[in-house]
C-alpha cells in the first residue's frame, strides 16, 4: 500500500446503476492531525464518489415490445465513472451504502440504497462486488421498484501512483443486468456485459489527478479527467468530467431518439471522521444538449465503512 502523509490510502469501489457511481478514498493514518493530508481522499456511480467506473444503465419510460403492447422497462445508456490507481489493504473490508436522486426529463429515480463490498485480497489486486435496491417512477402509470444491476471487478494495481512518476491500474469488471433492464428483450443489451478500463493516476503535493479510459462489450468507449484534494484537515472537494461515446447505434437507441456521444460533470465532498468512518456527497448533470435518458441533475450522499478482517480462528 502506498503510504501518504503518515498513513495508508486506500480505495473503496461503489458501483451502482446510476449515473454517478460512486466510490471513496480513505485515508487510515496513524494521527487524526492527518487524515486527509495531501488530498488522500476522493469521491466519486459516481460509486461511490470520485474514484469509480461507471457503465450506467438508464431508466425510462415504456419500452414497445409490440406496436401494439407496451411493457415497463429501462433502457441501458452508457455512461462511467473514475477510479484510482490505489487499492484496499490485504485483508481488509470496505462496506459502502449510498443513496441516490436522479432526475431525467422522463421521470425520476432512487437508490435506497446501494451496497458495494471492497475486499483486499492481495497487497496489488482488490475485488468489488456492488448492486442497488432502486424505485423508479416515469408518470403516473409507470412505477418500477426492485433490485438494480450488479457489478463485479478485480482491480489490478500495476504502478504505484506513489512510488513512480504515474500510477498505473486495470479492472476488468463484469455487469450483470437486472430484469428491469432487460425489459426491451431481443432490442436490448445482454445480461451479462464486460468493461474494460485502464487507469492513470498522477499524485501532487496537494492534488491528485485520474484519467481512465476502455472499451464495454455492450458497444461503446469512454474516458474521463477528475481530480481530488484537501481543502481542511478533514474535509476535501473532487470534480470529474466524463465522456461515453457508441460503437453502435441499436434500433432500440433509434426508436428513443437517443444521442450517440454525452457528457456528464460531477463535483462532490467527503469528510473523515476517524480512519474507519467517513461520509461523502456529490452532484452532477449531463452537459450540453439532452435526450430522454439525459441526467438533469443527480444528487448522492453515502457513508463509508472500512475494517480488518482476521483469519478465523485467529
Amino acid at each position: 500500500m502506498a503510504e501518504r502523509a503518515g498513513g495508508k490510502c486506500v480505495t473503496v469501489i461503489c458501483k451502482n446503476r446510476s449515473l454517478e457511481l460512486q466510490s471513496l478514498k480513505a485515508c487510515i493514518v496513524d494521527t487524526t492531525d492527518s487524515l486527509i493530508s495531501k488530498g488522500c481522499f476522493s469521491l466519486s456511480r459516481g460509486l461511490f464518489p470520485m474514484c469509480c467506473l461507471l457503465w450506467l444503465v438508464s431508466p425510462l419510460v415504456c419500452l414497445s415490445q409490440q406496436s401494439t403492447v407496451t411493457s415497463p422497462g429501462r433502457v441501458a445508456s452508457l455512461a462511467f465513472f473514475l477510479d484510482s490507481t490505489d487499492t484496499v489493504e490485504q485483508g481488509s473490508m470496505w462496506v459502502g451504502t449510498t443513496f441516490t436522486r436522479r432526475q431525467t426529463p422522463t421521470g425520476e429515480e432512487l437508490d435506497i440504497p446501494a451496497l458495494t463490498l471492497s475486499y483486499g485480497l492481495l497487497r496489488q489486486i482488490q475485488l468489488d462486488f456492488s448492486i442497488p435496491y432502486f424505485k423508479a417512477q416515469y408518470g403516473p402509470d409507470f412505477q418500477l421498484d426492485g433490485i438494480g444491476d450488479g457489478f463485479l471487478s478485480a482491480k489490478f494495481r500495476v504502478l504505484d501512483a506513489d512510488s513512480k512518476p504515474l500510477g498505473l491500474a486495470f479492472e476488468p469488471t463484469l455487469e450483470i443486468l437486472g430484469k428491469a433492464s432487460l425489459a426491451a428483450g431481443d432490442l436490448g443489451p445482454e445480461k451479462y456485459n464486460w468493461a474494460f478500463p485502464v487507469i492513470l493516476q498522477k499524485n501532487f503535493p496537494h492534488l491528485n489527478l485520474y484519467g481512465e479510459a476502455g472499451y464495454i462489450t455492450r458497444g461503446a468507449i469512454f474516458a474521463g479527467i477528475g481530480g481530488d484534494g484537501a481543502v481542511l484537515k478533514r474535509l476535501g472537494l473532487s470534480w470529474n468530467i466524463l465522456y461515453s461515446r457508441a460503437t453502435r447505434y441499436t434500433e432500440l437507441s433509434q426508436l428513443f431518439d437517443l444521442q450517440r456521444s454525452r457528457v456528464d460533470g460531477n463535483v462532490g465532498f467527503y469528510y473523515v471522521f476517524n480512519p474507519h468512518f467517513s461520509i461523502f456527497g456529490s452532484a452532477g448533470r449531463t452537459l450540453g444538449s439532452m435526450d430522454a435518458i439525459s441526467t438533469q441533475y443527480i444528487v448522492n450522499l453515502g457513508i463509508i465503512l472500512n475494517f480488518k478482517l482476521t483469519r478465523f480462528g485467529n
